[in-house]
């Protein structure tokens, strides 16, 4: 029970760090317009990896019952505060629709089809045994299903209405991430590796700086990168958050999708004008200052307002997923 324990503490801290990695990229494109800003370009490459690898290994067993919950506590308070963001923004709908990023949302969507892609896996395991085909484990069917997923997009992917609208090129780039997060989860031996082996840990770092210094335009780089920076964090946080508990941590690590929904409505495009001659690139600890503090400004204020929208248990469900 105490290894368990130790494990939960190390991953609420990750959460906590790739929302707030979210926030920050997203102050610093929305509000600053920076995407070539070399902070803005590491969050891109690695922590939206990470957030899907946690995703992964907190999964949990695949059921029919599983879909059905996420359909309320995902699919639903996306549709609803995506179209509350896009009425606010004065965006046309039909974008939130069609568009792969579904106006920043996209990421509650490909979280979706993902749970679905595990679940049909675990479906077929299951086929399988049953008919005497052969007793196959879950990690051989995931591990075929990723390669065939990567194979279809690559030859067979179209452009369209439908594709977009699951955000199916989203699903495409994050699937090895989050069956990563399942294997580990799944297979000790590999979880007591990535949080033990020094070994590992300098392998990745050499990773991370092999693609860095390739290049982060290839997808081969930019994989090496992010599944390199995944390794050293969870040894990174296993040893120095496994037995630290913290309960504003566990908080904040329990609402993250809520944080994800809501923080788009705070970000400071919105609310106040921030000076034209401020650039992030011109100065990288000031702006790395003044990011982090409006990040975390609108983290707290998200916070709050989940808060208060959980003192109504309608808009609770329709807005949070969350049944009082």
């Amino acid at each position: 029970m105490k290894n368990d324990m130790t494990r939960l503490y190390s991953f609420d801290a990750l959460k906590v760090l790739s929302i707030y990695m979210v926030i920050v990229g997203h102050v610093l494109f929305y509000s600053f317009h920076e995407a070539n800003n070399l902070v803005w370009q590491f969050i891109d490459v690695v922590n939206m990896p990470m957030f899907m690898f946690i995703s992964g290994f907190f999964s949990g067993i695949p059921t029919a019952k599983g879909v059905l919950k996420r359909l309320r506590t995902l699919i639903l308070p996306t549709l609803m505060v995506g179209m509350l963001y896009t009425f606010c923004k004065e965006i046309e709908f039909e974008s939130f629709f069609i568009s792969s990023m579904h106006n920043g949302y996209w990421f509650c969507f490909t979280l979706f089809c993902l749970y679905i892609f595990y679940w049909i896996c675990s479906l077929l395991e299951k086929c399988f045994q049953r008919c005497g085909l052969g007793n196959y484990n879950e990690v051989i069917f995931l591990s075929v299903g990723v390669i065939l997923v990567l194979v279809c997009y690559r030859f067979l992917f179209q452009d369209n209405i439908f594709t977009n609208a699951l955000s199916i090129p989203q699903f495409y780039r994050y699937v090895p991430f989050f069956v990563y997060g399942i294997f580990v989860n799944k297979i000790s031996k590999l979880k007591n590796l990535l949080e033990q082996s020094n070994l590992l840990f300098t392998i990745s770092l050499v990773g991370i700086m092999a693609g860095v210094y390739m290049g982060i335009g290839y997808t081969v780089c930019r994989l090496v990168i992010a599944f390199s920076y995944i390794n050293i964090m969870l040894y990174f946080f296993q040893y120095w958050f496994a037995n630290r508990y913290n309960r504003w941590v566990e908080y904040v690590a329990t609402r993250t999708i809520d944080i994800y929904l809501f923080h788009f409505f705070l970000l400071p495009t919105y609310f106040f004008v921030i000076p034209s001659s401020f650039n992030p690139n011109h100065n990288i600890l000031l702006s790395l200052t003044v990011v982090g503090i409006i990040s975390a400004i609108v983290l707290f204020g998200t916070l709050l307002l989940t808060k208060f929208i959980e003192t109504s248990k309608v808009l609770s469900i329709l807005l949070l997923g969350k049944i009082k």
